[in-house]
């Protein structure tokens, strides 16, 4: 601006150029030598250390900056008398680049960043006590190219070790710290030389003389550069030294030291931790405070009786007068203090809270809001407070405040403020209704443009005759913008129990927002609504029909490709009722191979057997066509990467479907990939029924099922005796698989123990009477095999106590009836030959 003011002209057409001529000649005539060093520093807030400004610049330049007031210095403990410029950094940094224009005649951004590096490299080389001011800066300032090379200079590094010895130990190991990122190696050099020259006694007395944010700094640079010698370092800490200095420093600095020190050495941590006198911690503890010192504490794991301890000897008139006082009356401050009492103990904190005047929470309240106002109310049922306490202060606040707040705030608020009014006071929740009144509460949807799925809730917070008149309040227009606004399946939701009342609001927005909202919403939340209308009495499908009509003018394969391939299985699922010829295009994205493969990219294992279970059941083609189609796609892709990351159910299924629907030989080829694989973690997490349905499965697709790999893992067997007596039922259902797929875990080494428990034989009586109520053959099956082969004697006797013949005979009639497999077919014959024989 100045430059300007002396060219004259317009602002916009004064030159950078003439912005450096204007510097050059209005600084460098009188201090060119000293200025540009200066400003070169001053460009990223480092000061200049009196070595360099007494010892390197011209004294008569300098004495002149000073004689103006452009150069200040001041003494600083530890680093001596350091000086500044006082020019703004930006400032400073425009007469550096005039200085360059100066020079070179041209100012490029390689001209600026070599500059700056022959500049401080120049700094840095007078040695300088605050050498680490120079990096810090630099670092803060995100000046990572200048620093690195820096950092990475051998001389500046000689510079900096020479200073280690009678230096700051915090900056000698904050350097190595900045110099272990580029280059850990001679960083652990340094180290090595350090400790040789001062030794480790010496950095223990760094981390003890500075504060605790200093010292906690230190260990963590330490830990960063060799965490041998972190160790080294807070194993020989002055512990007591440290606690002893906790009364006159900063709660929270103790805290991070606390921190560093465990991330390093646990044990010392936490012995520092719980060596502090805990009527030093109440003494720095304060209403403003005390919430993040109970974080904290919880945080480094302070023993739960210290603990305790800490918030019962808390003075509670103390505290109430320090929130009183400085927290202003913080109801959001109240609750976090209320919340983190509660935490440890909440007689305490009902304690508290009791003696908070019942005029002063109130007051509180006015400033805030009324969702924080719900959490303090259910703060107050959780301490135990008693209803009459609650409705009083609901009642010093008083309704006129709601009606405020229900203007101004978000909705959601009101309703959970009249959900927990429901709870603890219904007369305040009514009364509060009455003066929003119907028409009012309406008003406030209209303006604050709520959705269908707010509106709906309200049901749950009010009377049936004022639920009735505020739903009155809305004209099918309104309803029809309300619908427009809402997701898909919300409005499935509200039309299911309702649809007759508000069928020409239905109608208006079917007519004019239907057909545009199923080109944007996703095949899932269009699904949620189909499942949802259908389900309306009388009309349910003649809605859906209307729908899946409208959706065939759309590009159904670009909202497949999309998605998951799960959306799209429900939502087949949920129109299997449409016309076939409707199904038909809905389906017609399962013959385009590059809709279908960029669909099966993005689906988990569990939505491609929902999509195979579902279409196999709605292809009513001859050939079928579409059936035909997911097994061309599959074929054509690679779905083996999925396998890992999938759940052992989802794989059974997905094997089962493409077995039964599409491709038996895929389906080996599958099992044939899947038992080459390492599945020991998978085995040893799943739950046991999903364990026997995976096997079961690969053990009835595949063509030998006796040479399976992972029918003689030894998890297997490890599973199988962990369950033996504590979940007999499905350890007998898993030793039935065993036993079907040949495995040599079990077939050659039986020695489980006989089942002798009451609890046992109960567990195995309840498994037995589910499977059969269930209607699950192969489960009842395989748990029947299983006792067979473990004693033959005791399953008969225990299958004559739980169940009866007919119904178990009917169960495994119809399973043959429609069984697939050799295995299947096996596994029903036998069991059903040895029943009869029991039975007899």
């Amino acid at each position: 601006m100045e430059t300007w003011s002396e060219l004259g002209g317009r602002l916009s057409e004064v030159k950078q150029e003439a912005i450096y001529d204007a510097m050059i000649k209005r600084y460098f005539s009188r201090w060119r030598e000293t200025l540009p060093k200066l400003c070169a520093l001053r460009q990223y807030e480092i000061r200049a250390h009196n070595f360099f400004v007494e010892a390197n610049l011209p004294r008569q330049e300098v004495l002149q900056l000073q004689g103006e007031r452009l150069l200040t210095g001041a003494t600083e403990q530890n680093y001596g008398m350091l000086y500044d410029l006082a020019f703004h950094p930006a400032e400073a940094r425009e007469i550096f680049e005039a200085y360059i224009y100066y020079r070179y005649g041209r100012v490029t951004w390689k001209h600026i960043r070599n500059s700056t590096i022959e500049a401080l490299h120049a700094y840095l080389a007078t040695s300088p006590l605050n050498y680490m001011e120079v990096y810090e800066r630099l670092a803060r300032q995100k000046q990572k190219r200048i620093l690195e090379r820096l950092l990475r200079d051998r001389d500046l590094q000689e510079c900096a070790a020479r200073q280690f010895e009678t230096g700051n130990i915090t900056d000698a190991i904050s350097y190595l710290s900045r110099l272990g990122r580029i280059d850990a190696v001679r960083a652990r050099e340094l180290l090595t030389r350090l400790i040789e020259d001062i030794g480790i006694r010496e950095i223990c007395s760094g981390v003890l003389q500075h504060s605790y944010q200093e010292g906690a700094l230190l260990l963590q640079n330490l830990q960063r550069i060799d965490r041998e010698v972190a160790t080294q370092v807070a194993e020989r800490l002055n512990l007591q030294q440290c606690i002893r200095r906790v009364e006159e420093q900063n709660i929270q600095s103790f805290f991070q030291l606390v921190q560093a020190l465990k991330a390093i050495s646990p044990l010392q941590g936490r012995t520092l931790l719980v060596s502090v006198p805990i009527e030093t911690l109440i003494i720095h503890t304060t209403a403003s405070n005390l919430p993040s010192i109970l974080e904290q504490l919880r945080g480094l794991e302070y023993p739960s009786a210290q603990l305790q301890q800490f918030v019962e000897l808390l003075n509670v008139e103390n505290l109430l007068e320090q929130y009183d006082r400085v927290q202003q009356r913080n109801l959001s401050h109240l609750y976090r203090l209320l919340h983190s009492l509660k935490e440890v103990s909440p007689a305490k904190a009902e304690m508290f809270l009791q003696k908070v005047p019942l005029e002063m929470l109130a007051q509180s309240v006015f400033t805030s809001n009324m969702n924080l106002l719900r959490q303090l109310i259910e703060m107050m049922r959780e301490l135990g407070l008693q209803r009459m306490y609650i409705e009083r202060f609901i009642e010093m606040v008083g309704i006129d405040w709601f009606v405020q707040k229900a203007e101004k705030e978000n909705i959601q608020h009101l309703y959970w403020i009249l959900h927990i009014f429901q709870q603890v006071s219904p007369g305040m929740a009514n009364a509060l209704l009455e003066t929003l009144s119907p028409a009012g509460l309406a008003a406030l949807c209209r303006t604050k443009e709520t959705s269908i799925g707010m509106i709906g809730q309200f049901n749950k917070v009010s009377n049936k005759l004022f639920w009735q008149q505020f739903l009155g309040q809305f004209t099918a227009q309104d309803m029809a913008a309300i619908f427009n606004r809402s997701p898909l399946g919300a409005i499935g939701t509200f039309l299911k129990p309702r649809y007759f009342y508000f069928r020409q609001s239905y109608q208006l927005f079917r007519d004019n927002f239907l057909k545009e909202r199923l080109q944007t919403e996703s095949l899932e939340e269009i699904g949620k609504f189909l499942s949802r209308v259908r389900l309306i009495p009388e009309v349910g499908d003649e809605l859906v029909y209307d729908v899946v009509s409208l959706f065939m003018d759309m590009d159904i394969a670009a909202h497949v490709a999309r998605a998951d391939l799960k959306q799209f299985a429900l939502l087949l699922y949920n129109v299997r009722s449409v016309h076939r010829s409707y199904l038909f295009r809905l389906m017609s994205p399962l013959e385009r191979p590059d809709v279908m493969q960029a669909a099966l990219e993005k689906s988990e294992l569990n939505s491609i057997q929902m999509l195979i279970h579902n279409v196999a059941n709605i292809d009513s083609t001859p050939e079928k066509c579409y059936v035909q189609a997911i097994h061309r796609s599959l074929r054509d892709g690679d779905l083996k990467h999925k396998f890992a990351g999938a759940e052992l159910s989802h794989i059974a299924s997905f094997l089962w479907n493409v077995y039964r629907h599409i491709d038996q030989e895929l389906a080996q080829e599958y099992c044939l990939f899947i038992d080459r694989q390492d599945w020991t973690a998978q085995f040893s997490n799943a739950p046991l029924v999903d364990l026997c349905t995976f096997l079961w499965n690969l053990i009835s697709i595949s063509h030998q099922a006796e040479h399976l790999h992972m029918l003689n893992e030894p998890v297997l067997r490890d599973r199988l005796l962990k369950a033996w007596d504590n979940e007999s039922s499905h350890a007998a259902l898993l030793l039935g698989v065993l036993v079907m797929g040949q495995s040599t875990l079990v077939c050659q080494q039986h020695s489980l123990p006989e089942i002798k428990t009451r609890e046992q034989q109960e567990q195995l009586k309840i498994w037995l009477v589910d499977c059969l109520t269930r209607r699950e053959p192969f489960m009842l099956a395989l748990t029947l095999y299983g006792l067979r082969f473990h004693n033959s004697t005791h399953a008969e006797s225990l299958v004559r106590r739980a169940l009866s013949p007919t119904p178990v005979e009917s169960l495994l009639k119809e399973a043959k009836a429609v069984a697939i497999g050799r295995r299947s077919n096996m596994l029903l014959e036998e069991v059903s030959r040895w029943l009869s024989i029991s039975f007899s």
